[in-house]
């Protein structure tokens, strides 16, 4: 028996709802080729590692990578924006649903005869480079957002409207890059954050706190559910309004949605606050993952 076949057999003793191809090279569905999945969703559960630790790292596993406008990795949108610490995003829903909202979602499962679908990419190429507009030269923006014009005021001019407008998750530079915030062209402003907080540091360290908060952590599992598990596929995706484009037509590109996990993921056990894990995964600057995504491709 390959060695890679007993691998992936012991990581499904080790966490049964994982979904793997007996085929598959199990060094895909490794982290950084040593630590087993299952590893970091015990991690998690238990609370040893931080909600934007795990899904960078989940991320990774599937094949996400820093840089890419295609695939580059998704994190949730957690407030909207509105009021300190926010008016929470329903995290059982994916944002193309919040945005796009069930009728029109139900429509167009409904008219596509062919390839019958309710969403289509967690997150485009076009918007990631909407995301990073302050940070991107024009002439790559021109090419991958507006080809025929320069016109800086049609980008969002404050992260609230970014919020509003996408149909597409965020990404892990609004958590951890204040310089994102920042921008380069001298006729484009730099990205209006809240008027609740003091500067794009500020705004970096309570939009993250808003991620690892109890609510969040409580409610993450449903994220995951929708981004990487069960709800990507059969009954339970069409339940979801997420059946998706590229899973359902083998003929579209080989990215956008990846099934990790064949059955629901474990909740999180909340023994108590989230404080403990930020203090010791932000201000001690302790987050290993997180590091080793800020420093790919640098």
């Amino acid at each position: 028996v390959p060695q890679s076949t007993n691998k992936i057999e012991s990581i499904r003793l080790f966490v049964p709802w994982l979904s793997f191809n007996s085929n598959e090279d199990i060094s895909n569905n490794y982290y950084n080729n040593n630590t087993e999945v299952g590893t970091l969703v015990t991690s998690w559960c238990q609370g040893r590692l931080s909600n934007l630790d795990y899904i960078i790292a989940l991320n990774m596993i599937i094949g996400r990578r820093k840089g890419d406008g295609n695939t580059h990795p998704i994190v949730p949108w957690v407030i909207d924006f509105t009021k300190p610490d926010g008016e929470w995003r329903d995290l059982t829903k994916t944002q193309f649903r919040i945005n796009k909202g069930d009728a029109m979602l139900d429509s167009l499962f409904q008219s596509n005869e062919i390839h019958p679908h309710h969403v289509t990419e967690p997150l485009t190429e076009i918007q990631y480079f909407t995301y990073l507009a302050r940070r991107t030269p024009q002439h790559i923006l021109l090419k991958h957002v507006r080809s025929n014009y320069w016109e800086p005021m049609e980008y969002p001019q404050s992260i609230e409207r970014m919020y509003q407008t996408t149909p597409d998750e965020c990404i892990p530079e609004y958590y951890t890059d204040p310089t994102v915030l920042k921008s380069i062209h001298p006729d484009m402003p730099d990205l209006k954050i809240p008027n609740w907080c003091e500067s794009p540091e500020d705004f970096i360290t309570r939009h993250r706190k808003c991620l690892e908060s109890s609510y969040v952590s409580d409610r993450l599992h449903h994220w995951i559910d929708i981004t990487f598990g069960y709800k990507l596929s059969g009954e339970a995706a069409i339940e979801a309004k997420n059946v998706t484009l590229n899973r359902h037509d083998s003929t579209l590109r080989n990215y956008g949605f990846v099934q990790l996990f064949k059955q629901a993921h474990p909740k999180r056990q909340l023994l108590g606050s989230t404080s403990t894990i930020m203090n010791d995964n932000i201000d001690n600057n302790n987050n290993d993952n997180i590091d080793k995504y800020n420093n790919n491709n640098n």
